[in-house]
């Protein structure tokens, strides 16, 4: 796996959109819904991407398992 960390002033914009978006979703989930959130992004005409926070990550991996298992 290859990171690139990005931080400050160059990625709030993103931040930004991932907190508003989390935020957007929290209200709308269920009670007892704990599936981990993710924010898919699709710049134009280009691939979808992922945001997950790093604490959500190995819930998201898991519940990624567990859906390609199926």
């Amino acid at each position: 796996m290859r990171v690139e960390t990005k931080s400050g002033k160059q990625v709030q914009p993103i931040a930004t959109r991932y907190v508003e978006a989390r935020n957007q979703s929290d209200a709308a989930r269920a009670i007892g819904d704990l599936r981990p959130f993710v924010m898919a992004a699709v710049p134009d005409g280009s691939d979808e991407l992922l945001i997950v926070a790093r604490r959500d990550l190995p819930d998201f991996v898991a519940a990624l398992v567990e859906e390609w298992s199926r």
